[in-house]
This record gives structure tokens, sequence and C-alpha cells, in this order.
């Protein structure tokens, strides 16, 4: 452990090992594709993002920082959805999905290259200065733009393919 670190800083990194340990279990494992939840997910990601932007002001560059995510996270969200599998179920005729493990690791990389981007910036050590409260809201406006982006086009990506199955 590091010298006079906090040891329930480490509590989140603890929850996101398990639920990733948990995901790769079940990565060969196909589900049913739902489709009103493919329009449901990203629902709820725009009402929190707008409940976030309405709450907190935005600054000069918050909005281009913002739409800089989303298209960031758009792209990634579609690439991440073409290295799923689709397939239909010649027993029930659903459509199937299956995550692969390249999409896998692109997500494991989509988090480590965040976590990268927060130290680099210095985001992660709590300073208060207003350079850094700047930099932490414009970080903050690109990571809920890149959220949206990536549940949005993920799902409209899927939603493509699994018309293209029909």
């Amino acid at each position: 452990m590091i010298a006079g670190a906090d040891p329930r800083a480490l509590i989140p990194y603890l929850v996101i090992g398990v639920i990733m340990l948990l995901r790769w279990r079940n990565i060969s494992r196909a589900r049913p594709l739902r489709p009103a939840m493919l329009v449901v997910v990203p629902g709820i990601v725009a009402v929190v993002t707008a409940l976030v932007l309405w709450r907190l002001p935005v600054l000069h560059w918050g909005w281009a920082v913002f739409a800089l995510g989303l298209v960031v996270g758009a792209g990634a969200g579609w690439q991440r959805t073409r290295l799923m599998h689709l397939e239909r179920d010649a027993e029930t005729d659903r459509i199937m999905v299956r995550n692969s493990p390249a999409a896998f690791l692109f997500v494991l990389a989509v988090l480590a290259a965040r976590k990268l981007f927060a130290w680099e910036t210095g985001l992660n050590e709590g300073h208060s200065s207003a350079a850094h409260s700047s930099a932490a809201m414009l970080a903050l406006y690109a990571s809920l733009g890149f959220a949206l982006g990536l549940v949005t086009a993920s799902r409209i990506e899927l939603w493509r393919r699994a018309k293209g199955l029909d």
C-alpha cells in the first residue's frame, strides 16, 4: 500500500474489479436482446446528464468540452458494439447478444484512460484552486458527454444490427 494513502480510496477500485471479474466470467454467455432496454438506458443517462448540467453552472468552454466528449463517446460506443456478436437463436427465434473479449478489454481500456487523464491533470489530488476547480468541471462535462455518447451510440448500433437480422 502507498504510504499515507487512505484505504477507503481503494474501495471504488475493489468494486470495479469485482464487477469486471463477474462480467468476465459471463462473457461467453449469450443473453437475449431486449429492445425496450435499448431505449430505457440511454434515457436514464440523458436525464441524469440533463439534471447535472442544469444544476451546475456551465463554464465558458463547458459546452464545447461536453460536445467533444459526446462525439468521442459515440465513437467509442459504436466501436465497442461492433465488437459484440449478435445471432438469432433457432429455438426461440430471439436475437441474442454476446460480448466479446475484445469489447470487454475495450471497456477496461476506456476506464484506464479516464484514470490516467485524472492523474495527468491532477484532478484526483483534491486541490481546491480555481484552476483545478475549472479543470475538474471541464473534466466532468467531458465525462458526462462521453457517457451519454457511449451509451446512446452503443444502443443505436445494437438496434441497427438487430434489425439486419430480421
